[in-house]
């Protein structure tokens, strides 16, 4: 999925920066500050609103945006109120450029 995103939304020079788990998000974050954030609900260890949550106590700017198998209601409100910009279910996941455009803008 994640190479799957990568060329869907990257273009050429820009750099992708992975993790396996919600842990690790905040630090990777905070060493590279990247322009997009994108996390999945439900990432190991710690999940992807409290990972959004530790990037945006690093960043209060981040724009994080959840990518995830779990579309319902209650998923989309939990990553808003967390913070995130943009919410997309994996099923519809070529929406991301778009979003990520229309917020650029």
């Amino acid at each position: 999925m994640r190479r799957t995103i990568g060329r869907l939304i990257c273009e050429e020079g820009d750099e992708m920066v992975e993790c396996d788990d919600g842990d690790e998000a905040p630090s990777l974050y905070e060493r590279h500050r990247p322009d997009w954030v994108l996390l999945d609900m439900m990432m190991s260890d710690r999940g992807g609103v409290q990972a959004a949550q530790g990037i945006l106590g690093i960043d209060a700017k981040a724009r994080i945006i959840m990518v995830t198998d779990y579309g319902d209601r209650f998923f989309r409100k939990a990553a808003i109120d967390a913070g995130a910009v943009g919410f997309v279910a994996k099923e519809n996941v070529a929406e991301l450029k778009n979003i990520i455009r229309r917020a650029s803008v």
